[in-house]
């Protein structure tokens, strides 16, 4: 049988970011990012999840070492940018599982998502692409997670 993911990526150096109640108007992820970016931060990851049709929480990931950085720029500008406050999560990992037909592989996520539950740790954030499915879980749970997944997708 085809292996449908290739490769296990995981990520142990980064810290979520979470800006909360962020009023949902065009142009409003531009704002943010850029003036990230004018700043030197890099995003690793991108996962919005909207919480009304008004307002939406934004969560991403960056360089640990950036945290501090990152809260105390959005902070000075969450009034700026419309958004309710700004959290940070540095106990993360961040996996990417890897393959060129994730995208054609009909019930692939309900796979990972069984995998993961099997040891009773919940993903936190999803985001996808067409040959990259990746997910967070809690930093502790990392070395039980990454042997699960390369258990059941790699052998």
């Amino acid at each position: 049988m085809e292996k449908i993911i290739e490769e296990i990526g995981i990520k142990t150096d980064l810290a979520k970011v979470i800006i909360t109640s962020i009023e949902n108007i065009h142009g409003r992820l531009a704002t943010i990012f850029t003036y990230l970016g004018d700043t030197g931060i890099n995003i690793f990851a991108i996962m919005g999840f909207s919480t009304s049709k008004k307002h939406a929480d934004i969560a991403f990931m960056i360089k640990n070492t950036d945290a501090d950085k990152v809260v105390e720029l959005i902070s000075a500008k969450i009034k700026e940018i419309k958004g309710s406050s700004v959290l940070i999560d540095r106990e993360i990992a961040f996996f990417s599982l890897y393959g060129r037909k994730l995208a054609i592989t009909s019930g692939l996520a309900g796979k990972i998502f069984a995998s993961v539950a099997e040891l009773g740790i919940s993903i936190e954030d999803v985001t996808t692409c067409l040959n990259a499915f990746s997910f967070t879980v809690p930093k502790q749970n990392a070395k039980e997670v990454q042997n699960k997944l390369t258990h059941d997708f790699l052998r």
